[in-house]
């Protein structure tokens, strides 16, 4: 005969939670011996627990170089991919299985290896933005940062396949006068930023300097003073005060910035802002940004600094 005992409310445990998530995760990178990489992209709280923040080429340097047992990579898929490519011993995770790329998403493996057997000749270059399948297929993996140096270097007579990103491809092509055979795949990410409106802004304040990823469309290209990597871009958003040796930026058009970067940005230099900052998401998601506590604490700190964030408009 079996018997039922009902638990009372007030006798059910419920699992406890930590109460600071910060200390919980330090705790448990110590116990499993682990690091956690972070692409410029994540929120700030993802950035505030890295032990390294960075782009595809640095996570990847960074991958190869740690004597951690345990990668935790704060990404998507094909950044994990890589990683574990160069550390196949180790346990690598992805914390969202869902973090999915639409670039990598663009170059299926099955539909690329018909692509690339038709032009058997081809020396096949593609940008560190894929899937593992699409690297092994490959003869050479760049990043945005040195793919215009790759290309420059490969023999004038050995025709090349470019993958995936066509925007990037065509950049290099700009970039080097060599003819290539581009794969047609993009960032819908990059894709989204409006020429009639980045033309508006530019109007509106001319005084704007507008920096822009390769992967975006040549017609937004077409109008930034200074085109270059993700990291690139933040050494350079970050000069144009220092080299001024003002508080602030005037005027600061940040095309093909993720939002996240501008906490990156702040977070490492006080005295990168911009009074009219062109930005080309939502205002509601950057004032949200702007109002964390960690962003305004960081200022008291710095000396001879100045917040100021006013004026947001959209460029996308």
């Amino acid at each position: 005969m079996f018997t039922t005992a009902l638990v009372q409310p007030d006798a059910i445990q419920t699992p406890a939670f930590p109460l600071d998530l910060f200390e919980a995760i330090a705790a448990l990178k110590q116990e499993l011996n682990a690091v956690i990489l972070a692409h410029y992209y994540q929120e700030p709280d993802i950035q505030d627990i890295a032990d390294y923040i960075g782009d595809s080429l640095g996570l990847s340097r960074q991958a190869a170089s740690t004597d951690a047992d345990t990668i935790v990579f704060a990404g998507v898929h094909f950044m994990a991919e890589t990683a574990k490519i160069l550390n196949p011993d180790l346990l690598v995770l992805l914390p969202d299985l869902n973090a999915g790329c639409s670039l990598a998403d663009s170059c299926p493996p099955d539909a690329f290896a018909a692509f690339k057997a038709a032009h058997p000749q081809h020396v096949v270059v593609s940008y560190i933005n894929c899937s593992a399948a699409i690297k092994a297929m490959s003869d050479i993996i760049c990043t945005s940062s040195n793919a215009v140096k790759i290309v420059s270097q490969i023999p004038e007579d050995r025709p090349i396949i470019f993958a995936p990103d066509r925007n990037l491809g065509r950049y290099v092509m700009e970039q080097t006068g060599r003819e290539m055979l581009l794969w047609e795949g993009s960032c819908m990410v990059h894709e989204t930023f409006s020429e009639k409106k980045i033309v508006q802004l530019q109007i509106a304040h001319p005084e704007a300097e507008i920096v822009a990823h390769p992967e975006c469309e040549p017609s937004v290209l077409r109008h930034a003073s200074y085109v270059g990597s993700t990291t690139a871009l933040l050494k350079y958003a970050s000069s144009i005060a220092l080299l001024n040796k003002v508080r602030y930026s005037e005027s600061l058009a940040l095309t093909g910035f993720h939002r996240w970067m501008l906490y990156l940005i702040i977070s490492r230099n006080a005295i990168v802002l911009a009074k009219h900052l062109l930005w080309q998401r939502s205002p509601e998601s950057f004032t949200r940004w702007k109002n964390r506590p960690l962003v305004s604490s960081l200022f008291p700190h710095r000396q001879g600094t100045t917040v100021l964030v006013t004026n947001v408009l959209t460029c996308g």
